[in-house]
């Protein structure tokens, strides 16, 4: 089964209260940001997603629906480093301390979540930042240096 958009999301209610039964797509954090993914969902569903370019699935969102059954992406929960700084300056030092590790990072509620890895545990420690390790979903944001890629509506590809 091929699919080609994202149909809405159950997190944001966009879809309504129509019931059906739900198949899981479970994904890790580093696969939502991919345009072309082949798995099986939670019942043994083959899927082939295909998205437009620049399209991020999300927890929630709906990838399918027949009608009867709805396939539902599900961001599965990963260990990351939760910090809370507690100040303009603490935050500042460690988003540059990051983004020079290009380490993934959100900032959620005043938190900042980072994916548990050694080097950033060590600039946590080098720095005194108090930080938890816990099981959270991650949503961290793409690098803004790698912005949405939209081409113009005038756009044309040929070959030269």
């Amino acid at each position: 089964m091929l699919c080609d958009r994202v149909l809405g999301n159950m997190e944001e209610g966009s879809l309504g209260n129509i019931s059906r039964a739900e198949d899981a797509l479970e994904l890790h954090w580093w696969e939502c940001w991919k345009r072309a993914l082949r798995k099986k969902t939670a019942g043994g569903r083959e899927v082939r997603v295909l998205l437009p370019v620049g399209v991020v699935l999300q927890h929630g969102d709906v990838i399918f629906d027949d009608g009867d059954t709805r396939i539902v992406v599900r961001v599965l929960p990963c260990e990351v480093l939760v910090v809370r700084p507690w100040d303009l300056q603490e935050m500042g030092v460690l988003m540059l301390e990051l983004g020079n590790l290009h380490a993934p990072a959100e900032v959620s509620a005043g938190d900042v979540l980072v994916a548990a890895d050694g080097p950033v545990e060590a600039v946590l420690v080098e720095l005194g930042l108090p930080f938890d390790a816990e099981t959270r979903r991650f949503a961290p944001r793409r690098c803004a240096g790698m912005p949405v890629f939209e081409p113009a509506t005038d756009f044309v590809a040929s070959r030269a």
